[in-house]
């Protein structure tokens, strides 16, 4: 279950509920996530009278109580690392590319090194003869 707060904020004249401020204008991690959590949500305004932040409670467990098994902090520091670790494979596969590159464009300047002496050595040998 995804729980979305400041929904005075979310919920206005052209978004008329949570689930069509997901779809419509949240960012693509969100939109994934709400997807992960079965299209699960609740938007609750913590900014708001104490009788309606009830109801917003009430709301909460109402949907949670539906929900089979729940995910706890352990599940979304397992996910936060998967993240990290995929950002720093992507890192490393950049930089293995880069320093791939690299190597290359140092043998072809070993190699033009390499024709350049070569061509100098042919050269003293080609006066000599004469």
């Amino acid at each position: 279950m995804l729980v979305m707060v400041r929904k005075h904020e979310i919920i206005r004249k052209e978004i008329q509920n949570i689930q069509e401020f997901i779809t419509k204008k949240s960012a693509e991690d969100v939109k994934q996530l709400y997807t992960k959590c079965k299209e699960r949500v609740v938007a609750v305004e913590n900014l708001q009278a104490r009788s309606e932040r009830q109801k917003d409670a009430e709301k909460v467990f109402e949907v949670k109580d539906n929900i089979d098994g729940y995910y706890g902090h352990a599940y979304f520091k397992k996910i936060s690392d998967e993240k990290r670790t995929n950002k720093e494979i992507t890192d490393l596969k950049e930089q293995v590319q880069q320093l791939q590159l690299e190597k290359q464009q140092q043998q072809e300047q070993l190699e033009k090194q390499q024709q350049k002496e070569q061509l100098e050595k042919n050269k003293r040998k080609t006066f000599y003869f004469f």
